[in-house]
């Protein structure tokens, strides 16, 4: 062995020694694993959890993060406790599958965020809704693509259109939903339209960070003598309200001209109700919400889109028994949720209903 090489593998072994000793040390310093998790959230805080999680979530330079394709894994619904398999397919959508034959092909595809993905339940409404159009008309041989994904913005949807489509992908519905993502903190303060690849190598670094109580202790320290020399606190939304209005114009009119009705469905936050009042946070949330769904109203009936109001159906239906965990989870539909979801959807848009009998 070389002395160069000699020489590198001392370096390396101090440099693991001295670490492993201020790891130690920082650890005796900072004895409350308490204090140490409200110090790690504190310095080390992502927006959303989707850019840092491994195992469900791959990077992507183009997405900046999708589903892992393959990943298989048993959930639990929250409301039911019961377990259900929640599969993604190879392009990294989640897996749902339409029992029934039918020789007439319908496609039915979905881009939006958590709130269509529905990790907390065995069936999305994008299921449901592809149940009701078969059950309204057996001869159709209905197909799901629900390429919903947590985290992602209508950005993020844009560029799933623009890649369905450009593939030479062409559908008989297709749902859109979002908001909930585009108005919250942007990543480093960047919009999502801005966004590099780098910026989520630096959040998996981050993460990674959270584990140790020496960089807790070092950045703490750090922060305090200069507190602009970490991350900057986001003052833009992930999508701007102008930029919104613009994706989902995009996204309308390539579905329609890849041969698809649109539909756009409105996002929702837990709601004022007898005995409950949601604190002044949400409050703002839902006030932004509205400006959102807002725009996506006027955008869906000037490109010809049916919008599917869905907040009357969750103020009819009550915040306990529409989402999911109220309590703790003041956005998910529950599993009763999706369905009168599905519902909502199969009415607004005078679905195939079955054909008379003797037609």
């Amino acid at each position: 062995m070389s002395r160069r090489w000699r020489d590198l593998g001392a370096g390396v072994l101090v440099t693991v020694l001295i670490f492993a000793f201020a790891e130690f040390y920082s650890r005796r310093r900072l004895s409350d694993p308490d204090e140490f998790r409200r110090l790690a959230l504190k310095l080390f805080y992502t927006p959303h959890d989707q850019p840092v999680s491994g195992g469900l979530f791959e990077l992507n330079r183009r997405l900046f993060w999708r589903f892992e394709p393959g990943f298989k894994m048993e959930f639990k619904e929250t409301k039911t406790g019961r377990d259900f398999p929640f599969e993604v397919d190879a392009d990294g959508f989640r897996r749902e599958v339409v029992t029934g034959g039918g020789q007439e092909p319908f496609l039915l595809v979905g881009f939006g965020d958590s709130c269509s993905a529905g990790l907390e339940v065995a069936r999305s409404y994008t299921h449901h809704l592809a149940q009701l159009v078969k059950a309204g008309r057996p001869s159709l041989n209905v197909r799901v693509r629900n390429a919903a994904t947590s985290g992602y913005t209508s950005e993020q949807g844009l560029r799933q259109v623009r890649d369905f489509v450009s593939g030479g992908g062409r559908a008989d519905l297709a749902l859109l939903h979002f908001g909930h993502n585009d108005i919250t903190p942007a990543f480093e303060d960047i919009p999502d339209k801005n966004l590099n690849q780098t910026v989520f190598y630096k959040l998996r670094l981050r993460k990674f960070l959270t584990h140790s109580y020496f960089a807790v202790l070092l950045f703490e320290w750090m922060q305090a003598r200069n507190p602009s020399l970490l991350w900057p606190q986001a003052k833009n939304a992930r999508v701007g309200i102008q930029d919104f209005a613009f994706n989902v114009r995009e996204m309308i009119r390539l579905l329609k001209g890849a041969g698809a009705r649109v539909a756009l469905l409105d996002s929702i936050k837990v709601l004022p109700e007898p005995g409950y009042q949601p604190p002044d946070e949400i409050v703002e949330v839902a006030r932004q919400l509205r400006e959102y769904n807002q725009v996506m109203k006027t955008v869906a009936a000037a490109e010809g889109a049916v919008y599917v109001d869905i907040w009357p159906l969750a103020v009819q239906k009550g915040n306990a028994a529409f989402f999911n965990d109220p309590a703790h989870d003041t956005v998910h539909p529950g599993p009763e949720g999706h369905r009168w979801i599905a519902e909502e959807i199969y009415k607004d848009l005078r679905l195939p209903r079955a054909a008379p009998a003797g037609s």
